[in-house]
């Protein structure tokens, strides 16, 4: 399988559409425990403009899991361009945004994920909130934590932030 895919890659290194060979060989290869590899092979396909959703998630995953957390969310950025309505990838996004420090992206990310009407909407407001903190603005953290205990008054993490910030 994969000299088959290397071959499609070799005749038409450029083509990342269906039928591309550069997804097939990335799986193949995963298989085979060569991960980074497989890693690899995907972040060309993603930087010749690849745009599958399930093999540009799969690279930002691997990316994040590889300790490349500035890779996966450029990889997610242009993954919210092919799947803008998918609340997963939006938490995902936000949450990798804000472990990094980029809390003004990750508050678009989350607002966008409140845009979705997640099932989650105390999830939703709680991330709100905590991108809200980083950025020190204590009132409106304090008013998307309200907001998540009044969905669910028992959120346990919701609670202690709002112990927190009151003190």
């Amino acid at each position: 399988m994969i000299e088959r895919a290397e071959s499609a890659i070799a005749a038409y290194p450029d083509y990342v559409d269906d039928g591309d060979g550069y997804i097939p060989k990335a799986l193949a290869l995963d298989e085979l425990d060569r991960r980074p590899e497989a890693m690899d092979t995907l972040e060309t396909y993603w930087r010749l403009g690849g745009y599958s959703p399930g093999a540009l998630r799969r690279l930002g995953a691997w990316l994040h899991d590889a300790g490349r957390p500035q890779d996966a969310i450029a990889v997610y950025d242009d993954l919210i361009m092919v799947t803008p309505l998918d609340a997963e990838v939006h938490t995902t996004l936000g949450d990798w945004m804000l472990a990094e420090g980029m809390a003004d992206g990750a508050l678009r990310e989350y607002r966008a994920l409140m845009a979705t009407q997640p099932h989650d909407m105390a999830g939703a407001h709680y991330r709100l909130a905590t991108a809200f903190l980083a950025l020190e603005d204590q009132a409106r953290t304090r008013e998307h934590l309200l907001y998540a205990l009044e969905i669910a008054p028992h959120y346990r993490e919701a609670q202690q932030l709002l112990l927190e910030i009151v003190r």
